[in-house]
């Protein structure tokens, strides 16, 4: 039974190193903003399609989301519907 948690032991530490020591930086964790979270944000791009300073702050902080992750939303839909603008 020692054997076995020697094993698992030595198999955890090399996979930290092999993570630890990757030339890739791991991957982001994907938002997955809830169905208000959604709403909300679809109605202030629907007023503005660019938000900065105060404005993307108040949002997140009522969205309890952070600016980057709120920048990250308008930056996405606008770019989306410039796609989808050019396709027609």
């Amino acid at each position: 039974m020692i054997q076995l948690f020697e094993i698992e032991r030595i198999f955890v530490e090399t996979i930290q190193q092999a993570v630890r020591f990757s030339p890739h930086k791991p991957k982001r964790i994907r938002t997955a903003f809830t169905p208000l979270q959604l709403i909300k944000l679809e109605e202030a791009f629907a007023k503005n399609h660019y938000v900065v300073g105060q404005e993307r702050k108040q949002l997140a902080v009522t969205l309890s989301l952070t600016e980057t992750q709120v920048q990250k939303y308008f930056t996405l839909t606008s770019s989306f519907l410039q796609l989808e603008y050019q396709k027609s």
